[in-house]
């Protein structure tokens, strides 16, 4: 993302996709210069930047909507994670040699 961009995301009277303002609007397909579209002043009536700002508004909506899960998919979740931290467990013995090594081979003592 360009500095600019980011500079106009959240200043008022500049549009955060397209950059014009009231003195430099843009050109609307029917002849007319855009306008507002937000009460912050930070999105025109430009069919791409309100496109833009609906496609933002909708992902910030789907992230805040909470995950559903059933009880299969939970269940598998604490499985996975209990054998995971069973592996660590695992390779942490065999790394001090507490444990018998993969493989069955012989037990080899650090000293």
């Amino acid at each position: 993302m360009s500095a600019a961009l980011e500079v106009n995301q959240r200043t008022p009277g500049v549009c955060r996709y397209c950059s014009c303002t009231a003195d430099n609007a843009c050109r609307l397909p029917d002849g007319d210069t855009c306008s507002w579209y937000d009460k912050g002043r930070t999105v025109c009536t430009a069919s791409s930047c309100v496109r833009q700002w609906e496609a933002v508004k909708k992902a910030i909506r789907a992230a805040a909507r909470p995950v559903r899960r059933s009880s299969a998919d939970i269940h598998g979740l604490i499985v996975a994670e209990r054998k995971a931290r069973s592996k660590r467990y695992r390779d942490a013995a065999r790394a001090r040699g507490l444990i018998q090594p993969k493989g069955g081979k012989a037990w080899k003592r650090r000293e």
